[in-house]
Parts: C-alpha cells; structure tokens; sequence
C-alpha cells in the first residue's frame, strides 16, 4: 500500500524498460543466424509484452488474468521451441536458422510442432500466443494512459514476423539436406507433441485455465 503513492512513478519507469526490452530484442533477434541465439533475444521482447500486463496491473482482476495466461503462454511457448532447436542440435551438430532446411521432408511432425511454436510467438490465431499478446494489449488500451503501450507491442510483433517465420520458410521451402532426428527419446517427442497441441488448444479454448487463473488471482489479491 505504500507504493500506492507512487505508483505512476513506478508504471512509467517499468513502461519505458517494456519498450527498451520490445525493440532491443527484436532488433536482436532480426540480426542472428543462430536460432538459440534468435530464440533467446526473442524472449527479451516477450518479456518487453509481459512488462506492458505488469504496468498495468489493478485490483480488478482482469489485468491480473492476462498476466497469468500470457505467463502460462510464454511458457508453453518458449519450451517448445527450445526444445526442438536442442534436439536439432544434438542429432546435427547444427544450430543455423539454415541449417533447418529441408526439415519438414524428413521430420514433418517435428516441422509441424516448430510450425506451431513460431506462429504462436509471433501471436497468430489460434495459438496461445495470439490469445495472450490479446489480452494483454486489450488490457493496456482499457487502462488510460497506457494504451500507447499496446500500439508499442502490436508493431513489435509485427516485426518478429520477420525471424519467426524465416525458421517455417526454411524448413518447408528450404534447399537444405534432409536429415533424420535418429537419436530421439520417446519422452522428448511426446513433450514436443504435447506441447504444441497445448499451443493450439489453450488458444482456442483459453477458458479450460481460466478456473486457475482466477484462483491465483484471487490468492494474489487476497479477495
């Protein structure tokens, strides 16, 4: 309760660090080669989106459920595409974005679950991705003075498009060489698939968590 009284000083501090975060990540991420490296600065801009629901958090509970979905989203998100690039990595020796050419002829499932991954960190419908970037700008543009935030995010997501989908045009359009996922525990494959069916299904059924979000929200709150 005492920060109360500062609390514009403090949501401006953390909406500029959202904003530097949103474009030194992207940045980043548009200039690599490496798809860990890529991922990794990625993840600092999906922070940046995270930083907007934190700015705006409110005792209504609706900006406090964005954040817990869109945590829930990042999670599932970013698991999943590091999960597929350490497993190319092992049974390659490569981590290029170039090196994934070809991959959709020889692994289609593992493309498919890279496929899904991607378009779910930039925020297409129907992955979770989409639904959390949603209601997190949605939140920011109904809590004047901060909708400018929102536009902020929308054109960072608009520029991951760029590296994210540069990974799916290589692995279906790709000249690269084919290769086989030989060594590939059976666990891994089913944590990949599962995954990537939780991408697409908490996108388009978002209300099969909402029992949970709205439980930690009240915890949070004490309500």
């Amino acid at each position: 309760a005492g920060l109360l009284s500062l609390a514009f000083d403090w949501q401006q501090m953390l909406g500029l660090l959202a904003v530097a975060s949103l474009l030194v990540g992207n940045l980043a991420a548009i200039a690599q080669s490496n798809i860990k490296r890529m991922l990794a600065y990625s993840s600092v801009a999906l922070v940046g989106c995270l930083l907007i629901g934190v700015v705006i958090l409110t005792h209504d509970g609706f900006s406090v459920a964005a954040v817990l979905y869109y945590l829930a989203a990042y999670l599932v998100m970013n698991l999943g595409a590091f999960a597929v690039a350490i497993l190319v990595e092992r049974n390659t020796g490569r981590e290029l974005i170039t090196d994934y050419g070809g991959l959709a002829r020889s692994e289609p499932g593992l493309a498919l679950a890279m496929t899904v991954f991607m378009l779910s960190l930039i925020g297409i419908p129907p992955t979770v991705g989409f639904m959390g970037k949603l209601l997190i700008f949605g939140a920011a543009l109904n809590s004047p003075p901060w909708g400018w935030l929102a536009v902020v995010g929308i054109i960072n997501a608009a520029l991951s498009v760029y590296y994210y989908l540069n990974v799916v045009r290589e692995m279906y359009f790709g000249p690269g060489v084919p290769r086989s996922m030989l060594a590939r525990p059976r666990g891994v494959s089913f944590s990949i698939g599962l995954l990537a069916v939780a991408a697409l299904v908490l996108g388009i059924l978002p209300y099969l968590v909402s029992p949970v979000i709205a439980d930690m929200s009240r915890f949070i709150y004490g309500g």
